[in-house]
Order: structure tokens, then sequence, then C-alpha cells
């Protein structure tokens, strides 16, 4: 292969172990919501004290007083638990129908991680990279060498990315390059870019799947109807033109290396 067809082919594999990454984080992003959703909240029912007052207000003049100001404030806090009850089910039933289409996002987001790993080890097992540097930090720093035309072959970029290795200037684990990622934006560019880019369309996604999570709890349509509505609004959602988008990508991707 000649140089730039490397430099090609790194950019590819850099591309796509940054939608690997997005989609992971989707993934966890949208399973954390789940599992917040739709469950009754412990709400404490209140207890009558007026027995407890009774007895240690006794041989007190005004125990009687005491005892029918507690009784009031004990019915006081029974409207006030049986509000908050009725209250909760009101929003667990609107959380449901949130819950369709969270589930639906998740089970999109899951179907494309899946096509995008099978179209990266496709890529990956052509063995155009030896099997060490098959990694989004890898690809990344090798990628950045051959744009700035440090090397020509990846023999030479091999020994190059384990030499900084070894002097700590850059990291080759990708949870050590997230937890300092303005650290190392010097010498390894090309991840920090793409992790700030991919943390930034997960931003984007999510709130765009929040506003239309919010619109749908308030919505008065339940059963077939509610899944029309929620069919409707992920065919033009931005999560699906992103997945779509990762699909056009890949095909074009195998279609010119495979």
């Amino acid at each position: 292969m000649t140089p730039e067809e490397i430099k090609e082919y790194l950019g590819a594999m850099v591309d796509i172990e940054k939608e690997c990454y997005t989609h992971e984080r989707l993934l966890q992003a949208l399973k954390k919501r789940m599992d917040s959703l739709g469950y009754d909240h412990k709400i404490a029912e209140p207890t009558s004290k007026t027995a407890k007052l009774f007895n240690t207000l006794i041989g007190i003049v005004n125990h009687h007083k005491q005892v029918k100001i507690n009784q009031s404030s004990y019915a006081s806090a029974k409207r006030n638990y049986q509000q908050s009850i009725d209250a909760d089910k009101i929003r667990v039933q609107k959380e449901k129908k949130a819950l369709v289409y969270i589930k639906n996002e998740y089970d999109a987001v899951l179907r494309s991680d899946n096509r995008l790993k099978d179209a990266r080890s496709k890529l990956y097992s052509l063995n155009i990279l030896f099997e060490k540097y098959r990694c989004f930090t890898a690809v990344s720093s090798l990628y950045e060498y051959f744009c700035a035309n440090r090397y020509t072959n990846l023999g030479d970029a091999y020994n190059q990315l384990e030499l900084e290795a070894r002097l700590d200037r850059i990291s080759l684990q990708l949870d050590a390059v997230i937890s300092k990622l303005d650290q190392i934006k010097e010498n390894q560019y090309t991840i920090y870019s793409a992790i700030t880019d991919a943390n930034n369309k997960l931003d984007s996604l999510i709130q765009a799947s929040s506003r239309i999570e919010s619109n749908l709890r308030n919505l008065q349509i339940q059963g077939e109807e509610l899944n029309s509505r929620v069919a409707e609004l992920q065919v033009s959602s931005d999560l699906n033109l992103y997945i779509n988008a990762m699909n056009h990508k890949e095909l074009e991707y195998l279609n010119r290396w495979c």
C-alpha cells in the first residue's frame, strides 16, 4: 500500500472507532434512562400519634386539646399522602409513554452498534494493521503520524508509537485518555478531537431524545395509537438520521476496502 492509501485506511478506522465509542455511550445513557422510568416512588404513609400522645399526656389537664390537634394534623397528612400517591400514579403513566420511545431508540442503536462492530471486524481482518494496534488509541496516533508526513510505512510508525508510549508521551489505554482528555490534546490531538466530537454528538442526541420524550408524556393516547405516534417520531428523529448516516458510511468503507 502507498502512504496515501495507508493514511486513508487509518482515517476510516479512526472514524469507525469514534462511532463505536459514540454508540457505546449512547447505549449506556439510554439504558440508564430506561432503568429510571416507570417505577412507583416509595411514599411513606403517615401514622397517627394520638395514642402515644394520650399516654404521655395523662394527668395533664389539656391533653384532650392536644389529641384533637394531633388528629387534625394526621388527617391533613393522610390527605397529602393520598394526593402524592395519585400524583405518582399519573407520573408513572406518563413515564411509561416515554419509555416506549426510549426502548425503541435503544433497540435501534443496538442494531446499529452490531452492524458497526461487524464492519470494524471486517476492516481490521484485512490485516493491514498488526493486531496489537487495532484499537481507537493506536489507530488515532498512527493516523496522526501519517497526516503529518512523519512516516511513510507502518513499521517505523509502530516503533515511534511504542517509544512514545514507553516515555508516557501518549497513552494507549482508552480509559486513561478519557479521564485526562484535556491533558492529552498536544500529543494525541486526533483522538482528543474525535472523542470531543463524539461527546458533543452524544449530548446533542440525548437532548433531542429528551425533548421528544417530554412531548410524549403529555399526549392523551395509549396502545396502538401511542405506538404509531412513536414510530412517526422516530423516523424523523435526530437519532434516526444519525444512524442512517452511519449505515451509509459503513457501506462506503466496506465497498472501498473489502
